[in-house]
């Protein structure tokens, strides 16, 4: 299979063939937030993709044609909870967790949300934890039958 996506160019690279357990999209104007978060995922084995505007996210997704499984994104952000709607109505599948200002508190500005996390003020083993066991509650091993039932 490697061999075969290496041949490809690059813009048809498909995103599910690199990861197992799900496509996650990260839309944060705080770039070190996205940064360590990323890497956070691609240790848990996802591909995690960042975005700091709409614009980005937008245009990621339609240049690659992506389907994710789950978007992370910070409601305030300008446009964030249209562009999440969109989404959230052309991929029915799609999980979603808000960035919120502090721990316990919810997402009012998007409340069809999955769940909401804060933002660590450092990423320490239980911020990690947090943030991985909520990801994994979220695409859960439905999502890991729906993801190798699709690959043939």
């Amino acid at each position: 299979m490697v061999a075969k996506l290496r041949t490809l160019p690059k813009t048809y690279t498909r995103i599910e063939s690199w990861v197992h357990t799900g496509t996650i999209l990260i839309l944060d104007r705080d770039l070190g937030f996205v940064f360590s978060l990323g890497r956070i995922l691609d240790r848990a084995g996802y591909a995690a993709l960042p975005a700091r505007s709409v614009a980005d996210a937008a245009a990621l997704m339609e240049q690659f044609h992506l389907e994710i499984d789950l978007l992370i994104l910070d409601p305030s952000l300008e446009g964030a909870v249209a562009f999440a709607r969109k989404v959230l109505g052309a991929q029915g599948h799609l999980k979603a967790i808000a960035i919120v200002a502090g721990r316990g508190e919810s997402s009012a500005a998007f409340p069809d949300v999955d769940a909401s996390l804060a933002k660590p003020e450092a990423w320490d083993e239980a911020s990690r934890a947090a943030w991985l066991d909520t990801i994994q509650q979220l695409l859960g091993p439905e999502h890991d039958r729906d993801a190798s039932s699709g690959a043939g």
